[in-house]
């Protein structure tokens, strides 16, 4: 209850900042293999990237909002897709009332049924899956490596969003190539 609330409020949040964390899906995969992640991690489902969300705080509330690209491997195949994915952030960590651009979102799916779902546009809550960081012993499903905190629950394409994926997905598949180590 605690995150659907709080991320309705970053959803609100987020369409009053009226977010500019668009950019050209050129330019976003420029920067994913800027960052070496143009192969999936070992082991890995997914990797998701998010150029330079907005963050905004409103007293206590935070909350981050963007747009970005994801690499998601087929469940059962070495067949790769990639699709657009939002994300809405959020936690009761805010400071005063700021605007402000957040450093870049940077996850690796390790959950195959996580990763169908995202194929599938499907909603992604984080509360609903094992979290975690570079700092734990296990990958868990979602493993976050920048722009988001443990302390934030999220949501990878929110369903008030959802009607915008039905005329900007691709569903082109290619082959999967992996790396040994992110």
């Amino acid at each position: 209850m605690r995150i659907t609330y709080l991320l309705k409020t970053v959803l609100t949040m987020g369409v009053v900042l009226s977010v500019t964390a668009c950019a050209s899906d050129k330019m976003l995969a420029d920067k994913l293999q800027k960052n070496g992640i143009s192969h999936l991690p070992r082991d890995a489902y997914g990797v998701v990237y998010i150029d330079s969300p907005t963050t905004g705080s409103l007293l206590y509330l935070r909350g981050t909002v963007g747009k970005g690209i994801m690499l998601l491997r087929k469940k059962q195949s070495e067949l790769c897709a990639v699709k657009e994915v939002k994300i809405a952030a959020g936690d009761f960590e805010g400071r005063g009332v700021s605007v402000t651009q957040s450093d870049d979102v940077w996850l690796t799916i390790y959950n195959p049924d996580v990763a169908q779902e995202l194929l599938n546009g499907k909603e992604v809550v984080s509360d609903d899956v094992v979290i975690t960081d570079s700092n734990s012993a296990s990958l868990g499903d979602i493993r976050i490596h920048s722009g988001v905190a443990m302390t934030q629950g999220f949501v990878l394409n929110p369903s008030e969003w959802q009607f915008v994926n039905l005329f900007s997905d691709s569903n082109e598949a290619f082959e999967c190539a992996a790396e040994k180590h992110l």
